[in-house]
């Protein structure tokens, strides 16, 4: 789907959008989205291949078993229509059913490491790898409790339709939009429960710590290897500013927690040690969703991203499936980095911190992943 113009971009994703209908599980969708693709062939063959895939896997058909599949496909076969599908389950997520948001990415990361590390065909894994796959596609595929966003529908996919279109980085600051679209009373309950339960994140919440105003030339004079100094030269060698996520005298827990989300972006760019060219964008949307569920919109920037592979960078959508691995991989293993007083830490290694937190000390590319399988 590498098109020429936001015209013709504009065309394949209404087209895209008609697939939305379909069941998650319907994998007959994979033909429609390879025809658009123009990878209709090899959008047969993946299908053709499928039933043996979820045999090898012990799993049946259902959402969760279509999302192992697909992380599987691009892991062994890269191809843009394989990220457009995945973008498709991961919408009617948001759509209808966000409580089952981190069950769904642990099902595609487990396919993609598993079809990572056996490329042969028919796919090989161990009695382990089975069980995890089953394990996984039965939490994916349960029923959605979610009520879904009903009428606000329409107001999501207009927005998405513009951030898809837009720059990768461009976006984040306007999310609001988009968070306001995919988000009810139940979801926002939900995401308390869940994203926000634990003690220690309830007690930094509560201090509601902000970056205010910051000078990043004076933070370029701490130490080399501290965290501000390393916030600095990111920001300076990349010609960025600080986001602004809302008023310094704003006490609004409501507005605060997406406010901090927003002022603190690039900080998670060099905590997490992702980059802000598209991988790195994509990586770090990734770690959100390891670290921010069930949040419908930091899913829905996820699947903008896939759909902006599908678009635009096809020929990558191996490795920006690689960066939706690895990050939220990194995202999920971490403690939280919700509300950390970052301002306070400027002056510590950040070497010292990604440990406390968790993170490997290189960041996202020093992820581990499992080893390789045995059949």
């Amino acid at each position: 789907m590498n098109t020429n113009g936001t015209s013709r971009a504009a065309h394949a994703f209404e087209r895209f959008c008609d697939t939305l209908g379909a069941p998650s599980g319907d994998l007959g969708v994979l033909v429609a989205l390879g025809t658009l693709c123009g990878e209709e062939g090899a959008a047969r063959d993946v299908v053709a291949e499928a039933p043996a895939w979820l045999h090898a896997l012990g799993v049946g058909p259902g959402e969760g078993s279509v999302l192992l599949l697909l992380g599987a496909g691009v892991a062994r076969r890269p191809a843009p229509f394989l990220a457009a599908a995945i973008a498709r389950v991961l919408l009617r997520t948001v759509i209808a059913g966000i409580d089952r948001h981190d069950d769904h990415l642990a099902a595609l990361v487990h396919g993609w490491q598993l079809g990572r590390r056996a490329p042969a065909s028919p796919l090989a894994v161990g009695p382990a790898d089975v069980d995890e796959a089953a394990r996984l596609a039965g939490l994916a595929s349960r029923p959605a409790e979610d009520e879904g966003i009903g009428r606000g529908g329409g107001a999501f996919m207009e927005h998405l339709r513009s951030l898809v279109l837009e720059p990768y980085g461009a976006a984040f600051a306007s999310s609001g939009a988009l968070r306001d679209a995919t988000m009810t009373e139940q979801r926002r309950g939900l995401f308390i429960r869940t994203a926000l339960a634990a003690a220690d994140v309830q007690a930094r919440l509560s201090a509601m710590p902000k970056l205010g105003t910051l000078d990043f030339h004076e933070l370029q004079e701490l130490a080399p290897g501290t965290l501000g100094r390393g916030y600095a030269d990111h920001m300076l060698a990349n010609g960025l500013t600080k986001l602004e996520g809302m008023a310094d005298d704003d006490v609004d827990l409501g507005r605060y927690v997406t406010g901090h989300l927003v002022e603190t972006h690039d900080l998670w760019h060099v905590v997490t040690g992702t980059g802000t060219d598209r991988e790195g964008e994509i990586s770090l949307h990734s770690v959100y969703n390891g670290q921010l569920h069930p949040l419908p919109v930091t899913l829905a920037f996820l699947a903008r991203c896939l759909l902006k592979t599908a678009l635009f960078d096809g020929e990558h959508t191996g490795r920006h499936l690689e960066a939706i691995g690895r990050g939220w991989l990194t995202g999920r293993r971490a403690a939280s980095l919700l509300f950390i007083d970052w301002k306070a830490r400027f002056g510590e290694p950040l070497a010292e911190l990604r440990r406390e937190l968790a993170i490997p000390v290189g960041g996202v590319a020093g992820v581990t992943v499992p080893s390789p399988l045995t059949a």
